[in-house]
Parts: structure tokens; sequence; C-alpha cells
């Protein structure tokens, strides 16, 4: 079996090379880019702005449905 070696140095710097927010570094997708972008400072803004989102393209759906179908 061969030996697995790691740089432990670049390791642990690999998460704080692309800004000075290790959390936004951290998270990823959505989450992360919102973080990134100065938008959320923390988990719990990313969450309520994402369940924002979530509730106003149901809204929206909702009224596609009513007005195009329905009627």
């Amino acid at each position: 079996m061969s030996n697995i070696e790691f740089d432990s140095e670049t390791e642990a710097l690999r998460g704080f090379s692309h800004g000075a927010n290790p959390v936004a570094n951290q998270a990823g997708g959505m989450s992360g880019w919102l973080m990134r972008a100065g938008i959320a400072q923390s988990e719990t803004a990313v969450k309520a702005i994402l369940l924002g989102v979530v509730f106003v393209n149901f809204a929206i759906a909702g009224c596609v449905v009513y007005f195009f179908v329905l009627k």
C-alpha cells in the first residue's frame, strides 16, 4: 500500500483563500454566494432570504395558475 501525505497548511488555508469571511467560504451554493456578495451576514439571514424567495415564488405560481388556468 502506498502512503498518502497531506499538506496540512494547504488544507487549512484552502477555505480562507477567497475572502475575509471564513463562514462564507465554507458554505456552498446560494448560501455562500449571498454571504460573499455581502447580501447576508449570517446563516440565519441567508435562511430568511431564501425562505422569502420560496414564498414569493409560490405566490407567483399561484397567480399564474389562477389567472391563466382557472379563468
